[in-house]
């Protein structure tokens, strides 16, 4: 079994989300947790474009 490392991206509020994400692949993170708010996806204003990406 492997064990896989994941980062919230709470800790990136202040960061474009696809820095976020390119900073933690570099890093060496399996995977990401996205915080639902207003500063990477709010799912109150958030179109089906931002969505689906």
């Amino acid at each position: 079994m492997r064990l896989a490392f994941a980062y919230n991206t709470n800790g990136f509020a202040h960061h474009r989300l696809e820095d976020c994400l390119a900073l933690l692949a570099d890093l060496g993170y399996d995977g990401v947790a996205l915080t639902l708010d207003v500063h990477h996806l709010d799912p109150l204003r958030a179109q089906a474009h931002e969505v689906a990406a």
